[in-house]
This record gives C-alpha cells, structure tokens and sequence, in this order.
C-alpha cells in the first residue's frame, strides 16, 4: 500500500503539471487560484441553489439521480480526455516498467490519478446540492437520516467509478484502433471535436425544449419535466436508480439498495482496471512496434514553402487534441449558432430571450444586428494562432534554420485558420439568410466574424511571438491559459460586447437612422481588419522567435 501510495503521488504531479504552468511567477499563480477559486465557489453556490429548488418543489430524488449523472459525466469527458495521455502515451512507461512494481500497481496508481480527480470534480456539485437539499428538508421538519448521508458520501466516492472505467477501456480501444492509422491523433481530435459539438446541441436541445409556462402552472410543469427527466436517467444508467431508492426510501429499506450501489459501482470499476491491466503490456507493444504504413511518395507538382508550412501548421494542431477542442471549436459553435437562429428563426430567439410579443416588431430589426455579433465572438474567442509560435515546442529551431522569409512563415501560422474561419463564416451567412433575416445581417455575418478573428488572431500571434513559451508541459496549458490566448478572448468578448450593445442601443436610445446600425458595424469591422493586418506586419518585422536559454 505505502509502495502504491507513493506511484499515486508520482502520478497526481504529472497529472497536476499537465493542466497548470509551474514557471509563472507568484503573484501570477495567485491569480490563477484565486480565479479558479471563484469559479468553484460559483459552482458550488449553483449546485446549492439547485439543491434547495428541488427540495422546495418536491423532487427530493431527483437530487441524488443528479449528483450520480454528474459524477458519472465528468468521469467519462475528464478520462476520455486524459487516459489516452496518461496511460498510453506517457513518456516514462520505460522508467515505469524498469521499477521492481507489479504492472497491475502501475496500471491502478495511472488510473487512480483518473478517479481522485474525478472523485473532486463530483464533491464540488454534489456536496453542496446534497448538503442543501437536506438541510433545506430540515428546515421543514424532514430531518436528514444516516441512509441519506451515506448515501451522499457513497455518491462523491463512488458514483464517478464506473464511467471511469468504462472510458478508459473506450480510451484504449481507440487508441489501438487508430495506432496504425496514418494521423491517428487527427482522428482521436476529430472524434472528440463531434463529441463535445453533440453535447452542445444536446445541451442547447434541452434548454430550448424546456417549459415555459407562466402562474400557477409554471411549477408543475418543471416538476414534470424533472420527473421526466430522472426516470430517464434511472432508466438509463441503473446505479442512479438505485442510490434514488436508498435516499427516498425509509432508513432500514434504504440499506439494501445502499449497499447493492456501492457494489456495482466498485464492481464494474474494478472489472475495467482488471481488462485493461491484463491487456496493458501488450496494448503499449502493439503500439511501440506499430511504424504508420508505409506509403509511396507522390508524385507530382512541388508544392510551394509556403503551402507546405500551411499543411505543416494544420497537421501540427489537429495532432494535438487540446488545442482543437479549446481553440477551434468556436468556430464549429458558430455554425451551431447560426442553424439555431435558421431553425426557430427571429421569432424564437426573440422568445427564448423572453421579449413580450408586443415588442417584436420594434426589436426585430435591432436583434438582427446584434447577431453577426455574437457570431463574431464565438469565432475569435480562441484563435489558434495565438498559440501557433510556442506550439513549435522544443523544434522551435526549425523555425531559424528554414529558408523562407519571416513573412511567409507568419502567413502560415495565420491563413489556413483565417481561411477556415471565411469557410464557417459563409456557411452562417447562408443560415442567417435562410432563417429570412434582412440581407445586410447576411452580409455583416459574413464581415464581422472574419475581421473580428483576424483582429484576435494577429494580437495573439503578435504576443506569442514576442514571448514565446517554448518550456510548455503540455499542450493544455498553452491553449488555456497561456497570456496570448488570454488576452485575446478579453479582447473578442470585450468588442463583441460593447459592439452588440450599442447596435441594440443605438437605434432604441440614441435614435440611430434605419441602416445605422449595420454601417457602424461595417466601419468597426473595417477598422478591426486594418488593425489586425497592421500587427501582422509588426509581427514579421520581427526576427524569428526563437528559445530563449
């Protein structure tokens, strides 16, 4: 146990050291915490009130149903997107397998790091939703019994288990079935990109979907949808149904489903650990001996520098999972938006931001000049140019040695995403106009996402590159919370903001002219288009970034 205590610790810091930056400075790393602090208090106080909702209208069940689903959620996202890294790709499997450690204990320390972190993730939203619920049910006279409380300790221990083990089997049959695939990365990208693109539109699916009903019916209503939706997920995923049994049922009758949770729970976990040690050794020989097929060389045309760089740039990023799901999916969302307002059209998102009918008409044609705003900012909230310098990594000497100007090795860091960017754009443009929006919203969806990314691009390319971080861990922490990519999501949300705000008060209150509206939009995207191509060529004046020693 001490021998696995201690492979667990080893584990945790990679683990840790593969999400944050170690070489910030104090007060940096203060901020850090201190952001991410707040940002757990704000959870925590969602899931509370969340909590004591379903307590007030009576859907007491639904509280552990919830906390299970949540538990078993970001145990499968969180390991789906780390156990291929931490189990498969690691680099010191070599050290590893050279230490006087059973492989089982090697492969129980690797997935143990898995479920500490997804044990934390579930406490954070079903401590605070338990806690509430129960002390809330106090309060009226329904005191907490012991079943309950274990039942809520069983849940935070427990509930993510299963989803952990069955994403690390996921994990390793993908692995293996794209490790003799030609870009097996780009797959493994690819398949997490339509992943999180189906949990959007499921998630905006329900939020649309949901009720709204108005008097004495409104609560109701929600309880129906609730009670829907937890015989769904009971019905589903069993372990939910039966920890919902121990938390309503009388204090002796709650036992038995009690116990019978825990034991599915640590029961397929540990069926999971068992398949994947057996198989571990032989899944890492499979993948050290597999080469990529071999594939004659083309011929043909000599591609230019200057296209080779830009497939170089677009193979490098989609290689790299965290930056794809980071840092382009605001453009995949972009298009989600656009087919959102095309399928309810102006009258539905009038109607979900809850505008009383009597006022569509006047905020009609306002609302249409506020979308190519918000398309705006879900294409240039995380350009991937911001991160395409300390990306090169420690071949950033590459860079120095290839004989091509400045210039052109700037363009290829910046046009193939600002050329997938014109894609995604002219596909919303098309939606917008589908979705019978007047033409000059068309015209501005098309503009006003294109400059506004080209501006955000080019800040961050003209950051990284004068301050390239080439000492990164992991890829995660560049695309995340790197200064480049930082600064130019404030940038895209701060003009995305302000832009929509005054397209929307300008014609209400400042008593802006039909048309208004768009020609302001037009001129700052102008402006936005000259100002990024103006830090571009700042960016090229510049030698070639380089390591600093």
């Amino acid at each position: 146990m001490r021998l696995f205590a201690r492979v667990v610790s080893v584990q945790l810091r990679c683990l840790v050291s593969s999400v944050s930056r170690q070489d910030r400075g104090c007060g940096v790393r203060v901020l850090v915490g201190l952001a991410y602090g707040v940002l757990a208090v704000l959870l925590a106080t969602y899931s509370a009130f969340l909590g004591m909702g379903l307590e007030i209208m009576g859907a007491d069940g639904a509280v552990p149903v919830f906390c299970v689903a949540v538990g078993t959620v970001a145990g499968v996202a969180f390991t789906l997107y780390k156990a291929s890294g931490l189990l498969y790709e690691a680099g010191d499997y070599g050290l590893m397998m050279s230490w006087p450690i059973p492989e089982r204990v090697q492969v129980a320390a690797r997935t143990a790091s898995l479920v500490l972190a997804n044990v934390a993730m579930t406490a954070l939203v079903a401590l605070p939703m338990g806690i509430a619920a129960m002390a809330l049910g106090a309060s009226f006279g329904v005191g907490p019994t012991a079943v309950k409380v274990l039942a809520l300790v069983a849940c935070v221990a427990l509930a993510s288990l299963p989803g952990t083990g069955v994403a690390v089997l996921v994990a390793a049959a993908v692995t293996m079935a794209t490790a003799r695939l030609t870009h097996a990365k780009a797959v493994y990208t690819v398949f997490m990109v339509a992943l999180a693109l189906v949990f959007m539109v499921a998630y905006f699916a329900l939020v649309g979907s949901s009720p709204s009903i108005s008097g004495e019916g409104e609560v109701q209503a929600v309880a129906g949808v609730l009670a829907a939706a937890t015989d769904g997920i009971c019905a589903a995923w069993p372990p939910a149904a039966l920890l919902r049994s121990a938390w309503v049922s009388p204090e002796a009758a709650g036992v038995v489903p009690l116990v019978l949770f825990c034991a599915v729970c640590v029961a397929v976990g540990a069926l999971c650990l068992e398949v994947v040690a057996r198989t571990y050794r032989r899944t890492m020989a499979a993948l050290a001996s597999v080469s990529g097929p071999r594939r004659a060389a083309r011929v043909g045309a000599a591609r230019s520098a200057f296209a080779a760089l830009c497939r170089k740039e677009v193979g490098q990023v989609f290689d790299t999972t965290s930056v794809v799901v980071n840092d382009l999916l605001g453009l995949l969302l972009m298009v989600v938006l656009a087919g959102a307002v095309a399928a309810v059209g102006l009258e539905g998102v009038m109607g979900a931001l809850d505008i009383p009918a009597s006022f569509h008409g006047e905020m009609g044609p306002v609302m249409a000049a506020a979308v190519p705003w918000a398309l705006a900012f879900c294409a240039s909230m995380a350009p991937v140019p911001a991160v395409s310098v300390s990306l090169e990594g420690r071949c950033s000497w590459i860079m120095e040695t290839l004989p091509v100007p400045v210039p052109v090795l700037m363009a290829s860091k910046v046009v193939p995403w600002a050329v997938a960017c014109l894609g995604a754009s002219a596909v919303s443009a098309v939606l917008v106009a589908v979705a019978g929006l007047p033409w000059t919203a068309s015209v501005l969806s098309l503009a006003v996402p294109c400059a506004t990314f080209w501006l955000t691009a080019n800040i961050g390319l003209f950051l990284d590159g004068r301050r390239p971080d080439f000492q990164w861990t992991s890829p995660a922490a560049l695309a995340k919370r790197g200064l480049p990519i930082t600064v130019s999501v404030v940038v895209s949300m701060v003009a995305c903001i302000i832009m929509a705000g005054l397209v929307v008060a300008g014609p209400l209150l400042l008593g802006w002219p039909d048309g208004g509206a768009a020609m302001a939009s037009l001129v700052v995207a102008a402006v936005f288009a000259v100002v990024g191509s103006l830090l571009f060529w700042a960016s090229c004046r510049r030698p070639v970034p380089r390591e600093r020693l």
